[in-house]
């Protein structure tokens, strides 16, 4: 008799760990809760478990088809916690969900564990993999961890760190972690439907950072240097790049590398010449170069920037 599952998580991580549970027969996925209802997203995952019909609760049909599942927007919580109540659902996963999911819900399933896409209680928060390249780390991971009603303070069950290969992008890197959430979402719901107990490891203090986008997403020209710089637009490809500011424009820088040392009479966030593969720019310790950047939705060289020698960005 298989055990039932509720996700809640990202479009992303929802495949993720829907292709992970397809091989595990005593799985049975009977609900998801996302950022948003996509048809194209909830017939792929029904594929991925072999349903044949999923169900929203937009389309307010009183007696779903048995062969779907329920897929439930993550505005619509009273929906849930209704649907829960009614299920019991054995495992609660999460992985990459947007908010915090109240105790009410929690407390409907056996167990309520998050699989946190970064490695605790150093990274907490919903940008781990951006973060870890952000600060330089040079290992980074995964950590399972029971659900409580702040973010990601439970108990911990288990860690798995992997090397951070230099260079990486946020999207390189949370490729890599692909198979351990997998395996990870298969060993919960084995041991879950086997009874056995999972072990309990305090968290003493929890460094929850804010999500790596909007003002975060600025280089910060006084304090960032040239690596940093390089860091912060490797931390957020490939959705976006490090942002920084000309006048009323603001600039995406996509690909940076460190330059040496800049002429004294430029100070950090002045161009200070325009080089054949893009412009240079100083910083706090030297220079960067931008080789390329985000125009228009397109990856296109640094010199379409149209800056020069002596523009300043803020």
């Amino acid at each position: 008799m298989a055990i039932s599952v509720f996700l809640f998580c990202s479009s992303a991580y929802g495949k993720t760990i829907a292709t992970g549970l397809k091989d595990v027969p005593i799985a049975k996925i009977i609900g998801v809760c996302g950022p948003r209802v996509s048809t194209s997203i909830r017939e792929r995952v029904a594929r991925l478990i072999e349903h044949e019909k999923i169900l929203t609760t937009r389309e307010r049909r009183p007696h779903p088809n048995r062969l779907g599942f329920r897929y439930f927007p993550h505005t619509d919580i009273d929906a849930v916690l209704s649907y829960l109540r009614d299920q019991r659902p054995a495992v609660i996963l999460c992985c990459g969900f947007p908010k915090l999911i109240p105790s009410s819900l929690l407390e409907t399933a056996t167990r309520a564990i998050n699989i946190h896409p970064g490695l605790l209680p150093e990274r907490a928060g919903g940008t781990p993999v951006r973060w870890a390249i952000r600060l330089g780390d040079s290992r980074y991971g995964l950590t399972a961890h029971y659900m409580t009603d702040k973010f990601d303070s439970g108990d911990i069950i288990f860690r798995e760190e992997l090397q951070l290969p230099p260079g990486a992008t946020a999207g390189e890197a949370e490729d890599i972690l692909t198979g351990a959430i997998q395996r990870t979402a298969c060993t919960i719901v084995r041991a879950s439907y086997g009874g056995a107990q999972l072990p309990r490891t305090p968290q003493q203090s929890v460094n929850l950072l804010p999500s790596l986008r909007g003002k975060h997403q600025f280089v910060d020209w006084l304090m960032d240097d040239a690596e940093s710089i390089r860091r912060l637009c490797l931390a957020m490809r490939p959705k976006s790049g490090a942002l920084t500011k000309h006048g009323n424009r603001t600039l995406v820088l996509w690909h940076v590398e460190p330059a040496g040392k800049a002429p004294n009479a430029f100070r950090a966030g002045t161009v200070c010449n325009i080089d054949p593969e893009g412009p240079r720019i100083a910083t706090t310790d030297g220079s960067i170069v931008v080789h390329e950047a985000l125009i228009g939705g397109k990856v296109r060289s640094g010199r379409y920037l149209d800056l020069n020698v002596g523009d300043k960005l803020a």
